[in-house]
C-alpha cells in the first residue's frame, strides 16, 4: 500500500509538469515601464486599463532610475497594481544605459560581473524601499548579456530570468526558472505586427510558454489596435495569459 501511494504522488507530479510544459501560456514581457512623477503615460495607461477590463495578465520592466523620480502616491498605486496579481513588475536594470569601455559601448548587463551585481541589487533595494515589494523576476535591457549575467542573478538571488539563456544560466549556475524567447510580436522596437506574428506563430508553434515582448512607451493607438488583433488571436487559439512569476509557480 505505501509503495502504491509513492508510485501515484510520482505520477501526479509528472503529469503537473507535464501540463506546465505543455500547456497553452503566453506571458507578455512589456519593456521600460514609463511615467510621469505621478501616473503612466498615455501609452501605457491604454495598456494598462485593456488587461483590466480582459482581466488578462502581464508583466511590466521598471528600470531603477525610474523608480528614484516615482512620487509616494504613484509608488501606491504600483504596490497596489502588484499586489492586485494581473501585472507583475520586474527587474530591468538600474540605469538601462551603455558604457563606452575599451572604446566600445558595452551595455549595462555586459559589464564586469561585480558592475552587473550592484546594478541588480541597487534596483532590488529601491523596490523594496519606494515600491514596497521585491522584484521576483529579471529582464536585461537591450536584452544583452554576457557571461557573467547569470552569475550576477543566482548570487542576487532573482529566481526567474525572463528572455534568459539557457545555455548562460547552465554555464554560470544559474538556478532560477529561464523564460526563453520563442516568437517576436513586435516587427521593430514599438511596432506591433499581427501579420508578422501570425506568419511566425503558424509556421513554428511554440511547445512551452510563449515569452512576447514589446514597447507600450512608443505604441500609437493604431499599433496598440495591432497588440489587440495579437492578443484575440491566441485567445481564439486557446491561450492563457499569465505573469512569469504565477507561470513558474503552477498557478
Amino acid at each position: 500500500m505505501k509503495f502504491l501511494i509513492i508510485l501515484l504522488s510520482l505520477c501526479a507530479a509528472t503529469l503537473h509538469a507535464d501540463t506546465q510544459t505543455s500547456s497553452k501560456v503566453v506571458i507578455l514581457k512589456l519593456d521600460d515601464f514609463s511615467s510621469r512623477a505621478d501616473s503612466p503615460t498615455e501609452n501605457w495607461q491604454r495598456v494598462v486599463d485593456y488587461l483590466e477590463a480582459q482581466e488578462m495578465a502581464a508583466s511590466f520592466g521598471i528600470i531603477g532610475k525610474d523608480i528614484t523620480r516615482a512620487n509616494p502616491e504613484f509608488c501606491k498605486w504600483i504596490l497596489a497594481k502588484q499586489e492586485a496579481g494581473l501585472i507583475e513588475f520586474w527587474n530591468h536594470g538600474e540605469t538601462h544605459g551603455r558604457i563606452e569601455k575599451d572604446g566600445k559601448k558595452v551595455a549595462e548587463f555586459q559589464d564586469t560581473v561585480e558592475a552587473q551585481i550592484a546594478s541588480l541589487e541597487a534596483t532590488q533595494q529601491l523596490a523594496v524601499e519606494k515600491l514596497g515589494f521585491e522584484f521576483k523576476s529579471f529582464g536585461a535591457p537591450f536584452n544583452a548579456v554576457n557571461a557573467d549575467t547569470a552569475t550576477a542573478l543566482e548570487k542576487v538571488g532573482i529566481p526567474i530570468w525572463i528572455y534568459g539563456l539557457r545555455s548562460a544560466a547552465r554555464d554560470g549556475g544559474y538556478t532560477g526558472a529561464v523564460l526563453t524567447r520563442t516568437h517576436n510580436m513586435e516587427k521593430g522596437t514599438s511596432n506591433p505586427n499581427f501579420e508578422y506574428f501570425k506568419a511566425q506563430y503558424l509556421k513554428k508553434q511554440p511547445t512551452g510558454p510563449l515569452v512576447l515582448q514589446g514597447h507600450p512607451h512608443g505604441w500609437s493607438e493604431e499599433r496598440f489596435q495591432e497588440f489587440v488583433q495579437i492578443v484575440e488571436f491566441l485567445k481564439s487559439e486557446g491561450y492563457v495569459f499569465q505573469t512569469p512569476s504565477g507561470f513558474v509557480a503552477g498557478n
